[in-house]
């Protein structure tokens, strides 16, 4: 029987592989960097608060609906009917490692300002003359239901 080098170490009864998930998980949620991605605004307003999504996601569906389904597709998938035609493949909105590594400043910015201002391809272009900063919080809320929740993340780390 071989004995793996994991099945050795144990920390306060916790096999070392579980705590390692455990941190890279940890890293993903917590090391959200919109400057990684080109020209983006900072993560804290100018009162020092921290920039968060404070929209509703009903009337971001809506919102969705109407102006970016068919692009990035029903389920967020980025495979609309639209969006199949792009030769670059449009972010999938289900993936939590995707949307984990993405700041709110940095999806904010992206939909209100476009693709090239984060650096990103100009098929993403600017929303800013159409939507309201109310409606991009709303649609970002809707768009963030997409992503797996926290209590998958858990389910990974155990399995």
């Amino acid at each position: 029987m071989s004995v793996g080098l994991n099945d050795h170490f144990f920390f306060f009864g916790i096999r070392l592989h579980w705590i390692l998930k455990f941190v890279v998980v940890l890293f993903m949620v917590f090391s959200v960097s919109g400057k990684a991605s080109g020209d983006v605004e900072d993560q804290r307003s100018d009162e020092g608060e921290l920039f968060r999504i404070s929209g509703d996601a009903e009337k971001g569906r809506i919102i969705y609906e109407q102006l970016c389904l068919s692009c990035h597709g029903e389920t967020g998938d980025g495979l609309g009917p639209a969006g199949q035609n792009f030769s670059t493949r449009l972010p999938d909105f289900t993936d939590s490692t995707h949307m984990f590594s993405r700041s709110d400043r940095y999806l904010f910015t992206i939909v209100r300002k476009g693709g090239r201002k984060v650096g990103k391809s100009e098929i993403m272009h600017s929303w800013e003359s159409i939507l309201t900063t109310e409606h991009i919080h709303d649609v970002l809320a809707y768009i963030k239901t997409f992503a797996k929740t926290y209590a998958v993340v858990l389910f990974h780390l155990r399995n």
